[in-house]
């Protein structure tokens, strides 16, 4: 009787894997509900911010103009437009001149959890984190950044896309790997046997079975 059960939690967390995408796009022209924009605990910025900077001018200044600045863990969140975007998140993922793994891991948590938290966001676009300026190699990173994402798409059902935004050739091959191992985790085989005595059997008589 538990395998019934077993089966139903392979098919669900197939399931769960294909709500995460990989695209090679401009991570600032997709419509979806928040976008990451990582930075470090100054609001300074990394590739795609400054790309953010270069498209808004001014009008991202005047948005971040008296916020806090947040730290490992946390979330700045401010309205997108005029982009396609509703939201900003600006994703703190390493310190001034200080970053490793785990920070950025917490970055992608947080990010993920504010987007749990907020009722209007179903979407999320995440470019490479830690992978720029931070010069972080993305197989290093890829396989856990996938596996925390899968986490919260197993604990929320909220979320229906998660979207990796990746430009550079090598962060976008490794993320590819990553999502195939991730595939092959949940990819079980069942079979089913089933030992019928061989007698004439009375309606609604119960009988023995071997499920392997």
């Amino acid at each position: 009787q538990t395998k019934i059960f077993s089966l139903s939690q392979a098919i669900k967390r197939g399931d769960i894997i294909n709500r995460i995408e990989f695209v090679r796009a401009d991570i600032l022209s997709l419509e979806v509900d928040a976008i990451v924009i990582p930075i470090n605990t100054n609001l300074d910025f990394g590739a795609v911010g400054r790309q953010l900077h270069e498209r808004l001018g001014s009008s991202l200044s005047v948005k971040l103009l008296n916020q806090p600045r947040p730290s490992i863990g946390e979330i700045l969140v401010i309205d997108a437009n005029p982009l396609p975007a509703s939201h900003l998140f600006f994703t703190p993922i390493n310190y001034a001149r200080f970053a490793r793994p785990s920070t950025i891991l917490q970055g992608i948590n947080a990010a993920l959890n504010k987007a749990i938290n907020l009722s209007d966001v179903r979407t999320i676009a995440f470019p490479s984190l830690g992978t720029g300026a931070l010069g972080f190699n993305p197989s290093d990173l890829a396989l856990e950044i996938l596996k925390i994402v899968r986490k919260h798409l197993e604990n929320e059902n909220k979320l229906e896309k998660v979207i990796f935004t990746l430009v550079d050739e090598a962060a976008y091959q490794a993320y590819i790997s990553a999502y195939q191992m991730l595939l092959l985790e949940t990819s079980l085989l069942y079979e089913v046997l089933i030992a019928i005595p061989p007698k004439v059997l009375i309606l609604g008589e119960e009988i023995e079975i071997s499920v392997n």
